[in-house]
């Protein structure tokens, strides 16, 4: 998994392009605010100073094999200059992506000012965010995308048009602006920042938040009655403005320098100040000097706007040695930090199936703690990556790793142990089922627990210290199970629930797995056996998976059910993240293949457990409503 993490709105669509080249190249990736969320690789936008434990007082690294930072705003406090890459430390990196030369000069400076940079050093990007301006037809061509359209309805053609977009806006600061647009002479776009519609309840910056949100009702109650006012939707692509607009007034915002990118001029008002703020606080640092940009004062708004549309035609930013962006990368920003990233960490850059042959090939435990059961029928590509993925995250001398080949025909067993001479393998003479073979690595495991794992998985860092230490926290737990996701990016499991008619539901299936709901320890109905510890003692005590539900399904959830019978529990466990291409092993059509032994199983699972089904919640067939919580300790408050 990649992750792209960022905090507020506006550093999302910074990534968003950079995110959709991982999945067009065949990496899973996806967005998160989540910045201890573990991954293989990750990209941070936001400030890095959210990395700092001020409890420990010291900066914590991200938790993931490979890291890089990119910028989330062209000026990102350009005033500090050199200064800036020490604030947000970049040296706990490992690689950094800068837009253009000028960046690239500031990074250099602060190294010569003693500023520790990415280990790897930094590389040169252009600008992602304006990838999807500059790669689709020029903005006069019609037809022109649908809110861009809208807007440009309401826009009298016979006037210039004005973008007023500030980092943050006050009611004085709006009011300039409606005393400007009085005259009749212009149009004016008002671009509240996309932050302004985040969560008020987690962010520091509530108090201002709220003022934003009431400026915003202010603005929206003037735009019904001024003619040439026009708020735009918080979402809009800000270059789909920046298209239709003559220049822009701004405090210094980042939009100031992306329309320097399409020649549009812009004006600092430097008597704009942040609302809600202490009082003399300017929200502007210092402009950076550049043919397009001014500095001015609300007193000579008016002037300034007719000077600015004048010279719209004549003034060409120069997107030379000097610019922010380089301009021979425009609308090549995410390919280019997609290859940047890839080529870095080493890995391929359109994703093929894991080749572990340069991978360390250590001895398997004499005393494994843990040993971790993988059952397989072909499927040697798969296979081959989930234990590719096993080498790089299991710490050394904690598991055994066994094979189970049920009679593959691919020959997966001769050619994955000259991959791997520590695998052990145990092969069997013709496809014996999946619960056989489970049960039969169980019988020759020496660990104290096992894990079931299916071989069309890829576990992340950190997912098996995750279960144990679950464990060790709650003695009371039986078994546990992880977060599995989708190689797309979508959760496919964080927890199970079963109902009366035996029917299951994949709590938060489709969803995104980082969702806060997914983020806690949960103790459930039961947990696929995909990715599934159980203490070994236990699992002996029960008798193993019931063959009974050979060749495969419900022998997960029936054992489930034996263990709360034993007065222990099943908990899921967020931080164990694993990928699972689910249907890889078995397919998805319910009428052939194993899968068709899904309904039949459930059947069996009814007549078994009829009695502990009567305690559980009736289907959503039956209540019409979808499940809001897996959470056993939310659906039954007093002990079943």
């Amino acid at each position: 998994m990649i992750l792209l993490y960022f905090q507020d709105q506006c550093e999302e669509p910074c990534l968003s392009p950079i995110r959709d080249e991982f999945l067009r190249r065949g990496y899973p990736a996806a967005l998160t605010r989540d910045f201890h969320a573990p991954s293989l690789l990750s990209l941070f936008a936001c400030h890095a100073n959210l990395l700092f434990n001020f409890t420990a007082g010291h900066w914590e690294k991200p938790r993931a094999s490979f890291s890089a930072i990119c910028l989330h705003d062209l000026h990102q406090d350009n005033g500090e200059g050199a200064a800036y890459f020490r604030r947000d430390n970049w040296g706990v990196f490992d690689l950094g992506l800068l837009p253009g030369p000028r960046w690239q000069s500031l990074y250099f400076q602060s190294l010569h000012q003693g500023i520790r940079g990415p280990k790897l050093g930094v590389q040169t990007v252009g600008w992602p965010k304006a990838d999807p301006f500059f790669q689709r037809p020029h903005p006069a061509s019609p037809p022109p995308p649908s809110p861009q359209r809208s807007l440009l309805e309401r826009c009298d053609p016979r006037k210039k048009t004005l973008l007023l977009a500030a980092s943050w806006m006050n009611r004085s600061m709006l009011q300039d602006c409606m005393d400007l647009l009085s005259s009749g002479e212009f149009n004016l776009i008002v671009k509240f920042a996309n932050w302004a519609g985040t969560d008020l309840s987690t962010n520091p910056w509530r108090e201002r938040l709220e003022a934003q949100r009431e400026e915003t009702a202010y603005c929206l109650q003037w735009a019904s009655r001024l003619p040439g006012l026009i708020v735009a939707p918080v979402d809009i692509d800000i270059f789909s403005l920046l298209a239709l607009s003559d220049a822009v007034l701004s405090n210094g915002s980042n939009v100031m320098f992306e329309g320097i990118l399409l020649g549009i001029p812009g004006l600092c008002v430097r008597d704009w100040v942040h609302p809600s703020g202490p009082k003399g606080e300017s929200s502007v640092t210092p402009t950076v000097e550049m043919e397009g940009l001014f500095n001015g004062s609300s007193k000579d708004l008016r002037h300034w706007a007719h000077y600015l549309v004048q010279q719209k035609d004549s003034i060409l930013p120069r997107l030379g040695q000097s610019s922010l962006v380089d301009p021979s990368l425009l609308g090549q920003g995410a390919s280019r930090s997609a290859e940047a990233i890839l080529q870095a960490a080493g890995w391929d850059p359109v994703r093929k199936p894991l080749w572990p042959s340069a991978l360390l090939r250590p001895e398997p435990p004499l005393s494994p703690k843990v040993s971790i059961l993988i059952p397989c029928f072909n499927q040697l590509d798969h296979t081959r990556n989930c234990l590719a993925a096993l080498l790089k995250t299991l710490p050394p001398g904690l598991a055994e790793v066994l094979l189970i080949d049920n009679a593959s025909s691919d020959g997966s067993s001769d050619f994955l142990s000259s991959l791997f001479p520590s695998l052990q393998i145990l092969r069997n003479p013709h496809n014996s089922s999946f619960v056989s073979a489970c049960n039969q690595g169980a019988a020759t495991a020496r660990g104290e627990f096992l894990v079931f794992l299916n071989n069309d998985t890829e576990p992340l860092p950190g997912w098996i210290e995750a279960l144990l230490e679950l464990f060790e926290a709650h003695p009371e737990t039986g078994a546990a199970g992880a977060r599995l996701v989708d190689p797309n990016g979508t959760l496919k499991e964080a927890g199970g629930l079963i109902f009366q008619d035996g029917s299951g539901w994949s709590f938060g299936r489709g969803e995104d797995p980082l969702d806060p709901r997914f983020s806690q320890i949960t103790e459930v109905d039961y947990c696929s056996g995909a990715a599934l510890m159980v203490r070994k003692r236990i699992f002996d005590q029960i008798g193993g998976f019931d063959a009974g539900y050979a060749p495969a399904y419900y022998e997960d959830i029936d054992l489930c059910f034996a263990v709360r019978q034993l007065g222990l529990k099943v908990f899921y466990c967020p931080n164990a993240i694993v990928l699972h291409h689910e249907g890889a092993t078995a397919g998805t059509d319910l009428s052939s293949g194993f899968k068709k032994y899904q309904p039949l199983n459930q059947s069996k699972f009814v007549e078994k457990c009829k009695a502990a089904l009567t305690l559980q919640d009736p289907p959503p067939t039956q209540t019409l409503q979808r499940p809001t919580t897996a959470d056993r300790t939310l659906r039954f408050p007093s002990p079943l």
